[in-house]
């Protein structure tokens, strides 16, 4: 039954992550698209520099992640209970995140960036 519980807790965890991550995406692509128009620059520089910006992100939320279970149980290593839901997600929110950067950019540059 704990079992069930925990397969279900993480697939719903997925769900909202890559959800999540998608809106990233969006984000991210409208703000460099912007970012870069507003500079002058190439659109295509957009696509270079922000899979960085959501790789800084995912990576920024797993530290967040590690430092408040440490945070939660005083100390020592966190079970792997926790942290394998949570490295799994935490992939799930980067895929996401990639991939629909790559769709936004393309829907916002109109078919300019197809490479």
């Amino acid at each position: 039954m704990i079992w069930l519980q925990l397969v279900m807790a993480v697939a719903m965890m997925g769900v909202a992550l890559m959800l999540g991550g998608a809106a990233l995406g969006w984000l991210v692509a409208r703000y460099r698209l912007h970012a870069v128009q507003v500079a002058g620059a190439d659109p295509a520089r957009a696509a270079r520099t922000g899979p960085v910006f959501i790789a800084l992100l995912v990576v920024w939320t797993a530290g967040w992640l590690v430092l408040s279970v440490l945070m939660a149980q005083g100390g020592g290593h966190p079970p792997a209970i926790v942290l394998l839901p949570a490295a799994v997600g935490l992939w799930l929110l980067g895929v996401a995140g990639f991939w629909c950067y790559r769709f936004a950019l393309r829907r916002l540059t109109h078919g300019a960036l197809n490479r």
